[in-house]
């Protein structure tokens, strides 16, 4: 027997927060915890309990006292459409994030309606409005009609799906894990890269490299044809590494073929981006294959007698201190971010001995095979997460 379908709006108070005005004094800085998206999207475990910004009882009056009970389900209606997190406490939020709180526990549990809104995201996507950023009414959310089957029956659902859910949460932290124990033995080893405790030698990249050069800006397409060079965009720059996944392919003439072939060993840099975080970040191309790379990218190939290896200069410039200093270098131009090439000639790199590096590439090379596989696991587990979800909400489980 089908569970009957009863609207939100019927089921829950529903309503967004609100901003306190900036500038004013004695709205911000208080003890109210007052969440924004970041804050939901940085939540862990599905609970919300630190937010990046607090408001004072002055500033929560001034946004009509919207506070939400701990337990209220955060829903993002900017940008991150459709994401949720649960209050872990009492907390304000902003005008982008809907509290919903069932207004009777005894016939709509909370937990269940997080699950429920999390396996109805793709829907909610899919109505949501704006092309920079994509946004949802609160109107859209109190429609949407959610199978209330009866209280055990719901209980008994989240029983099941907290287990799927703490296992694949596990994996997740697992994997962070493996990438804070990186950036610690790299801080054991070697130091602050941008501080350079150890007093290592340092040199500017420009010195390090016989040349940066930019890609080309033919027109490339899926077409894999025998005639055609496979050509790296920004795309395939994941995670600094190189991802072959949705590669395109170019005519490219002899010439410029040679311009833009990749060698074993080049570092591949974005240099323009709409956001920020990813401007600066580099792959090292490590293949055989022929190969060649789009014009927002920015190729530069070490000397043969360098001290340092192309792996430690990626090393160096994905860590966390060192990011801030290539950002810092990037330069706005209608709305998206640059860095040419002089920008990372005069970045500094230090140069530790290369046993050193060889070193650290070998625990990196073990870290990241290790990684891979938990990433498959992850995959697997977010799968039968999934599953299990269409099973719950279909009345099969």
């Amino acid at each position: 027997m089908k569970s009957p379908l009863i609207k939100l709006r019927k089921l829950c108070k529903i309503q967004s927060g609100g901003t306190p005005r900036r500038g004013v004094e004695g709205f911000y800085g208080g003890n109210i915890p007052w969440a924004k998206i970041g804050d939901i999207e940085n939540a862990e475990n599905g609970y919300l309990f630190n937010t990046v910004e607090t408001i004072t009882p002055a500033g929560l009056k001034s946004i009509n006292n919207r506070i939400f009970p701990e337990n209220t389900i955060l829903l993002a209606m900017y940008g991150s459409v459709g994401k949720t997190s649960i209050a872990g406490l009492e907390m304000a939020t902003n005008q982008a994030i809907l509290g919903l709180q069932p207004i009777n526990p005894d016939v709509l549990c909370f937990k269940y309606l997080r699950y429920w809104l999390d396996y109805s995201k793709n829907n909610l996507i899919s109505k949501a409005r704006g092309v920079a950023l994509q946004n949802i009414s609160a109107t859209i959310i109190k429609e949407f009609a959610i199978p209330v089957p009866p209280i055990e029956d719901q209980k008994r659902i989240v029983k099941i799906l907290d287990k799927a859910d703490t296992l694949r949460e596990n994996r997740k932290q697992t994997i962070s894990l493996l990438d804070e124990y990186l950036k610690s033995t790299f801080l054991e080893m070697f130091g602050e890269p941008v501080k350079n405790p150890k007093g290592w030698k340092v040199e500017k990249l420009g010195c390090l490299a016989n040349e940066f050069k930019y890609g080309t800006n033919t027109i490339s397409d899926a077409n894999n044809l025998d005639h055609k060079m496979p050509i790296l965009r920004i795309p395939n720059i994941i995670g600094e590494k190189i991802n072959y996944t949705d590669l395109k392919y170019s005519v490219i003439d002899e010439k410029e073929k040679e311009k833009i072939r990749l060698r074993y060993g080049d570092l591949l840099f974005v240099r323009t981006n709409g956001n920020p975080a990813y401007i600066g970040r580099c792959a090292v191309f490590c293949d055989s294959i022929e190969c060649g790379y789009a014009s927002y990218l920015i190729r530069a190939r070490l000397k043969i007698d360098s001290p340092v290896k192309s792996n430690f200069i990626r090393d160096v410039i994905s860590f966390p201190t060192y990011r801030h200093l290539v950002i810092a270098k990037a330069k706005t131009t209608a709305g998206n971010y640059n860095i040419n090439t002089e920008s990372l000639k005069s970045l500094k790199i230090f140069l530790p001995p290369l046993d050193l590096q060889n070193k650290f590439t070998k625990i990196v090379e073990k870290s990241e095979s290790l990684k891979q596989k938990m990433i498959i696991q992850s995959e697997e587990l977010e799968n039968q997460f999934q599953a299990l979800m269409q099973k719950a909400f279909k009345g099969e489980l």
